[in-house]
């Protein structure tokens, strides 16, 4: 199975930055207007949590932001079906393999007709 590593183009790595920073000004924008108008207080637990989900948040799109590794952390397999280029490319090694083992008296007729239709069969 081959793997391919994908890089964002510059243009969606800016993209990446700019919405992240825009994530966290809003919820700094909104942590901000929360505790000025003293809606924390009134809210109780579920405001603290919400502050620390705001916080939490902000903090996550700054890390985006302004990590390389999050942007450029994908990763494609690409599994070959049988019968591609490579895959022929397997079977002819596998039969000049065969044909040496033969020439070298190492299989038999037999032996080297029956694997020669096994590996044919492959494809």
């Amino acid at each position: 199975m081959k793997q391919f590593r994908i890089k964002p183009t510059k243009a969606s790595r800016g993209m990446i930055k700019g919405m992240s920073i825009i994530v966290t000004l809003v919820g700094a924008g909104m942590l901000f207007g929360a505790f000025s108008g003293g809606l924390l207080e009134e809210a109780g637990p579920f405001g603290i949590v919400w502050a620390l989900t705001c916080i939490s948040i902000m903090a996550f799109a700054l890390f985006s932001a302004f990590n390389r590794k999050v942007a450029d952390d994908g990763i494609v397999e690409i599994e070959e079906k049988e019968g591609s280029a490579s895959s022929r490319e397997s079977v002819e090694t596998r039969l000049r393999h065969l044909d040496g083992l033969m020439q070298g008296r190492l299989v038999t007729e037999e032996e080297y007709r029956t694997q020669r239709q096994k590996i044919l069969d492959s494809l």
